[in-house]
């Protein structure tokens, strides 16, 4: 009986020691890979907006998570509306999971909409998303422009940045879908110097996030001398009941589902992504990193103390809705296509 009993207990020992040798062999893999390796996170503007933030944000406080516990630094690629961040990642960059990009919003648009785009949206892994990205109108009330029916009474000039961007292009849709008259000034940096240029009269209105809005000019909108003018986002925020919804302004099926691609972007947000060609216990160990970091007290508090409102989503069920946009039938897309090229022939 005791030579059975010892048998027994070796055996269980032995069945132990196997079951456990795939995880062991999985985490010293990670260690050995990542220890001593520098993550990249990809951004496609400077660094001082929100896009800075919340890559900085993510490269401090992901990094502990990592097996390896390797550095991570924030590199930023602007160009092209964002996109020539977005077009490194999956092209010339390393694609063995040292270097990520926080997505740029427009990507969904740039892959499915722009003619002669060849980035290919289905390239992409999602690691999970922070935020949502709601977007607003802001306008300087002193001008008479208090709401949209305003711009359908009289023109008043709005800004944005790049031509096909989406901060030019809710002006533009706004335009041909709800009949307003805004003068598109295109050509600014950034947020901060649309603000200073609506400060200074050069412009009436533009387009930034929500959140920005909450951090810095909430009293103004209370107070009546700045004014919130439309949303492009899709979750309906209780705060903004009564701010009309860009998307509400589609007039047939086509619209519909063009609006369903290019405000994609607001939903998937502050999304951290990988190459699609990354090996596939990479991925899963880099999506466990981020959902460790969303659990972890330092980046909730860092993230509180930068009044940053966390909308956390898992790299899964990311895909998914990436999936849902990128399962939108040929035929449709490329309908939709055709009327964003119409609005684009109708700006230059």
């Amino acid at each position: 009986m005791t030579t059975m009993r010892c048998c027994f207990a070796r055996f269980i020992v032995a069945a132990i020691t196997l079951i456990g040798l795939p995880l062991a062999a999985a985490s010293q893999t990670a260690d050995a890979f990542y220890a001593g390796k520098n993550v990249r996170i990809l951004i496609g503007f400077d660094v001082g907006g929100q896009y800075g933030q919340f890559a900085r944000l993510a490269s401090t406080h992901m990094r502990a998570h990592v097996p390896g516990n390797p550095t991570m630094t924030v590199q930023a690629m602007p160009g092209a509306s964002g996109m020539t961040a977005m077009n490194y990642l999956i092209g010339p960059a390393p694609q063995d999971g040292t270097v990520l990009a926080l997505v740029t919003l427009g990507v969904m648009q740039e892959g499915l909409l722009e003619p002669q785009s060849k980035f290919d949206p289905s390239r992409l892994q999602w690691i999970g998303r922070m935020q949502t990205v709601v977007q607003l109108g802001i306008a300087a009330t002193a001008t008479g422009l208090r709401t949209l029916a305003d711009a359908k009474a009289r023109e008043y000039v709005a800004g944005g940045t790049g031509m096909n961007s989406l901060p030019t292009m809710n002006f533009r849709l706004l335009n041909e879908m709800a009949g307003t008259r805004f003068k598109i000034v295109a050509g600014y940096k950034g947020t901060a110097e649309m603000h200073l240029a609506m400060e200074r009269g050069e412009i009436t209105a533009y387009n930034n996030a929500w959140d920005v809005v909450q951090e810095r000019y909430l009293a103004d909108v209370k107070s009546g001398r700045f004014a919130l003018i439309f949303n492009n986002g899709l979750s309906r925020v209780p705060e903004l009941a009564g701010v009309p919804y860009l998307a509400d302004f589609a007039r047939n099926d086509v619209e519909k589902a063009f609006m369903k691609i290019y405000a994609s972007g607001t939903e998937l947000g502050r999304s951290l992504v990988a190459p699609a060609a990354i090996p596939k216990e990479r991925l899963a160990i880099l999506r466990e990193a981020f959902a460790g970091m969303l659990r972890d007290p330092a980046f909730l508090a860092d993230a509180n103390s930068q009044g940053i409102r966390l909308e956390p989503l898992g790299g899964v069920q990311v895909e998914a809705m990436a999936a849902d946009v990128l399962s939108v039938p040929k035929d449709t897309v490329v309908a939709a296509r055709e009327f964003y090229a119409r609005l684009l022939a109708g700006a230059k």
